[in-house]
């Protein structure tokens, strides 16, 4: 079994969230982030899907993309909208479509694991879409979207 491990999550409070919370950045079109984001400032696509705020951007290769994410999480914490945690922790993480309710864990792990396979990488992956997100990541300076993991029980 893999091990996972409790972090100190950036996080907004409590009266921020329903305003910072946003869908998956992948799920929507530019022109869908931008309604959203005009329509709530706070999104936290503005930071996930920030080409929403640049009304020319090329796509994953331009730059500017990373950098204004870099800066609307930086405007989030500097505003106090999102703030860290004091002490490292696991959180609960839910989500539901219809009837369909699914919970886990949002944890650390170990990059170790997952450069030696233990942890397995998901095989449908796309080479473009894999550098966007390590552009993201490189430049914000952190994860900000779940990588979700998946674990098979044993029978006991």
């Amino acid at each position: 079994m893999s091990r996972v491990i409790p972090f100190r999550a950036l996080r907004p409070g409590k009266q921020f969230a329903d305003q910072v919370a946003a869908p998956p950045y992948d799920v929507l079109n530019v022109e869908e982030a931008r309604r959203l984001v005009r329509a709530n400032p706070l999104s936290f696509l503005r930071v996930e899907k920030s080409e929403s705020d640049l009304p020319d951007a090329a796509g994953g290769d331009d730059r500017r993309i990373y950098e204004r994410a870099k800066e609307n999480l930086e405007t989030l914490i500097r505003k106090g909208i999102l703030f860290r945690e004091e002490r490292e922790a696991f959180y609960l993480y839910r989500q539901q479509r219809g009837d369909h309710v699914q919970t886990g864990i949002v944890a650390g792990v170990s990059l170790a694991e997952y450069e030696t396979g233990k942890i397995k990488r998901h095989e449908l992956t796309r080479a473009d879409k894999e550098r966007e997100r390590t552009s993201h990541i490189d430049t914000v300076g952190a994860q900000t979207g779940p990588v979700f993991l998946t674990y098979r029980g044993r029978e006991e």
